[in-house]
């Protein structure tokens, strides 16, 4: 068990301050050391004999609550951390949980999520979109005029930076001291750089926020911590894959193999399918594909053959039935819902990312998810 000081994080969460230099650097430094380095039984290699962009629990049990997009929410992250699992299980699955687990046996204390994260009996798994705050419309018209006038480390931009900012601290501190159960997939605002090319996108939504955060973090912190985000960012994986659930940030644009997924890095069109898709614009049957390609164990290795920077042709390399993949679900964030959730593809993609809410997927090893009842507020 690896001991770490809570208050630490939830500080950080409560001052939403922007973080101090010199422990930025050192944190950005830890996690991107983390993400080149992570154990091979979990994240395949890639051809490169790199960390793949692939996060495979299939072989191990553990609960796992999927978090949709923070956006610049730290009350979201502490509450999640603060939870205390009790209030997200029934009874009976509360005492299935601990008591089966020695290190908590009979103990009334250690069930809050982070103290879960501390004992290995729960994985995070954040589907990205870290920056960027969407509840805070008029705000960012007030930072457009900072920005007008070359305030480009204003007063409204350093509250919304360090809302966000304190988020990404916090994310990167746990990834590098809970490896193993701290998981950030990336979402497409993982782009420090604001950058268009190799599957990335300069962001816009009710103004320039892409281009703002980049001006902000080279004028308030230099080049040196912008370049460690950016390492960061590239490090982060793309798809997460346990017994019964897939998750990525957004649904996935195409259908794609195991080994492509792992050497995304070499495909745009995959990044970009996993972080950019909009509703309606995938390929009908790539989430049923998908999942069939991940857990089945004689898929083939080719499945993309490039034509060009914006087309692909694809085969589909498994007709092989899998007894188990119809317990699987696909859960995504990027695109709003109204509700705690929207089905696509018909009821296999599960789309958690409600704006106005902090909810959270519990996803139980021992059951088949349910949207109905397995979708919780951490409020």
């Amino acid at each position: 068990m690896t001991c770490f000081d809570f208050n630490i994080i939830k500080n950080i969460l409560v001052e939403k301050k922007l973080p101090d230099y010199d422990d930025f650097f050192e944190v950005l430094n830890e996690v991107t050391e983390t993400l080149e380095n992570e154990d091979e039984s979990y994240r395949p290699k890639n051809d490169d004999e790199k960390c793949g962009s692939l996060i495979d629990f299939q072989n191990e049990d553990r609960l796992t609550l999927v978090v949709p997009d923070l956006h610049a929410r730290p009350d979201f992250l502490l509450n999640i951390l603060s939870a205390d699992v009790r209030n997200i299980l029934n009874e009976n699955e509360s005492d299935f949980l601990f008591c089966e687990n020695e290190n908590t046996k009979g103990a009334e204390s250690g069930k809050t999520v982070f103290e879960m994260v501390q004992n290995d009996l729960i994985r995070l798994v954040f589907v990205g979109d870290i920056l960027h705050s969407e509840n805070n419309r008029i705000r960012w018209y007030q930072i457009e005029e900072e920005f007008e006038q070359k305030q480009y480390s204003g007063e409204k931009m350093c509250i919304e930076m360090g809302e966000g900012l304190s988020v990404l601290f916090c994310l990167c501190e746990l990834k590098s001291k809970f490896p193993k159960n701290i998981h950030i997939l990336k979402g497409n605002h993982e782009n420090i750089l604001n950058k268009t090319g190799d599957g990335d996108f300069g962001f816009k939504k009710f103004v320039d926020e892409g281009e703002m955060c980049r001006l902000f973090v080279q004028n308030y912190y230099g080049d040196d911590i912008l370049f460690l985000i950016h390492c960061f960012e590239k490090g982060l994986p793309l798809v997460y894959v346990s017994k019964n659930v897939v998750v990525s940030h957004a649904e996935p644009k195409i259908t794609v193999s195991r080994k492509e997924i792992i050497n995304a890095r070499k495909y745009a069109q995959v990044i970009y399918g996993f972080t950019w898709t909009a509703n309606d614009e995938a390929e009908e049957g790539s989430v049923c594909q998908i999942i069939k390609n991940l857990i089945c164990e004689d898929e083939k290795e080719n499945g993309i053959q490039m034509k060009n920077e914006n087309q692909a042709e694809y085969t589909t390399q498994n007709q092989n039935e899998n007894q188990n993949e119809n317990d699987y679900v696909y859960i995504a964030g990027h695109r709003p819902v109204k509700d705690n959730f929207a089905l696509r593809q018909g009821g296999k993609l599960i789309q958690i990312h409600n704006v106005k809410k902090q909810n959270v997927a519990v996803v139980k090893f021992w059951k088949k998810f349910s949207p109905e009842n397995d979708i919780v507020s951490v409020l």
